[in-house]
């Protein structure tokens, strides 16, 4: 780290007590960061920075400057299923309540859920969301309007949303009424999405095939085309559940990256979320095909499995680390991560925290191609930054900084979200939208949503956990 800026004004200036820039498990004491035109031009000791004069000063004392966090994994939008599925069974949910009401989603109720969604990834730190849903256009207005950079992909699927896959909860496996021409309607959302957003600043589009299971072998690899004509990512899930396994097993291949390996499917650009049920063998597969992937570890526990991350890491595959559809706060979910990884593979080198903050920041960006703009502090590179309060009886005495980031900080510690040079987030509140509009809208939204699928879901197992005031009357 050393200095390029000159005297000439520069937009923001930050101090702070540590600085975790990422590029190694340096960490740097009594730091300053300098900004001009988004992009970062000093990073480095405070007493070592030059004389600038600053449009914006923000001197934290007691706090930690890290890279802006990045969500590798995620559906901003789908928290409004609230806690539809964490008492039940998660397979079954998803099949029988979830797939049905996303057949009701629009653009405007994604729109509004999305901003929510959003909203939770800024105060939590994250910066960078890689986000596959329906609706992907309202995502990408979301993230433009809070100032958040994302990389969003429209989900594409063969068959229709009003005629999900039926789920046998005894075999733990599903039968779908397949439609081509919905896949090629919904890869043609996809492609158009690209054209529209591409070279944004902040918006990364791609192209999202659900999962191997949920779309034929032509229907797969018509997707890895629109991908390499385009020149974009491919945002699959892969070996998420057993369910695919059985599917993959009845086309005559055992394991999912067994299969689309065989298929031509795997490049450098796809990035894969999940990578449960994989053997040995697939795991050198994906890493010498140049695959990456998201490790999200709390969505995982919540179905009652888990990849093996340990063995993931040590091929050397690029990894993410993401929440899925789960809250946004990669901070809190970074020790359990940890302690989950190193008692189910205790055979393996232990996940550190290190290791773990590396996945949630250069980590992140590296899977999804943005290595050489975000995901550490350094020259030249756009400063998508978070500032951590370190005065908090759980972080108290800070005795190694990583460690008291990654074990004992949450959501809760962030009071600074900078992206592209911009504060989007400060001392609880939203900088670019009003986050009681949003607040407001986005919960009469999700009312109205939940009031027209009243009948689906009063006749599910759901109804009598649905609090009364979800939809919207006291």
């Amino acid at each position: 780290m050393s200095e390029s800026a000159s005297t000439r004004d520069v937009d923001l200036l930050l101090t702070a007590s540590y600085m975790a820039p990422m590029i190694s498990d340096e960490v740097v004491h009594d730091a300053a960061v300098a900004v001009r035109d988004g992009a970062i031009v000093y990073a480095g000791k405070a007493a070592d920075c030059p004389s600038l004069r600053a449009e914006r000063i923000i001197a934290a004392n007691d706090s930690v400057l890290l890279p802006g966090l990045v969500n590798a994994h995620t559906h901003v939008a789908d928290h409004i299923y609230g806690t539809l599925v964490d008492e039940a069974d998660v397979s079954a949910s998803l099949y029988e309540v979830i797939f049905p009401l996303a057949a009701t989603l629009d653009d405007e109720l994604q729109h509004a859920a999305a901003r929510l969604g959003l909203w939770d990834a800024l105060r939590s730190g994250v910066t960078t969301v890689c986000d596959l849903n329906m609706y992907a256009d309202a995502t990408a207005r979301a993230a433009v309007e809070v100032g958040a950079r994302a990389f969003v992909a429209e989900k594409v699927v063969e068959y229709r949303m009003d005629t999900p896959p039926s789920f046998d909860a005894g075999s733990r496996t599903f039968t779908i009424a397949w439609d081509r021409a919905e896949a090629e309607r919904l890869l043609a959302i996809g492609v158009d999405l690209v054209e529209r957003w591409r070279g944004h600043p902040l918006i990364s589009p791609a192209i999202g095939p659900l999962a191997p299971d949920h779309l034929s072998t032509e229907m797969l690899l018509e997707c890895a085309r629109a991908a390499e004509t385009l020149g974009v990512k491919l945002l699959p899930h892969i070996a998420q559940t057993t369910a695919e396994i059985a599917e993959i097993r009845r086309r005559g291949y055992d394991g999912s990256i067994r299969y689309l390996d065989a298929i031509g499917f795997l490049s450098p650009a796809v990035h894969a979320a999940h990578m449960v049920f994989v053997a040995d063998e697939e795991i050198a597969i994906a890493a010498e095909r140049d695959i990456s992937m998201s490790f999200n570890p709390m969505s995982m526990l919540s179905c009652r499995c888990f990849p093996p991350i340990g063995r993931l890491v040590a091929s050397g595959l690029r990894i993410g680390f993401g929440t899925d559809c789960f809250s946004m706060d990669l901070l809190g979910d970074m020790r359990p991560a940890i302690y989950a990884t190193n008692f189910l593979e205790g055979d393996v080198e232990p996940l550190g925290a290190y290791d773990v903050l590396r996945m949630a920041t250069i980590g992140g960006a590296e899977a999804l191609g943005l290595g050489d703009r975000v995901g550490t502090i350094e020259l030249g590179k756009r400063a998508d930054l978070v500032l951590l309060d370190l005065r908090d009886a759980r972080l108290a005495p800070v005795t190694n900084v990583i460690e008291t980031v990654a074990y004992y900080s949450d959501c809760r510690n962030v009071t600074h979200t900078v992206v592209d040079g911009r504060v989007v987030y400060e001392d609880g509140r939203l900088t670019l939208a009003d986050q009681d509009e949003i607040f407001d809208e986005g919960r009469a939204t999700a009312s109205e949503w939940l009031r027209r699928s009243r009948r689906l879901i009063d006749s599910s197992a759901l109804a009598a956990r649905i609090d009364e005031k979800a939809y919207g009357r006291s």
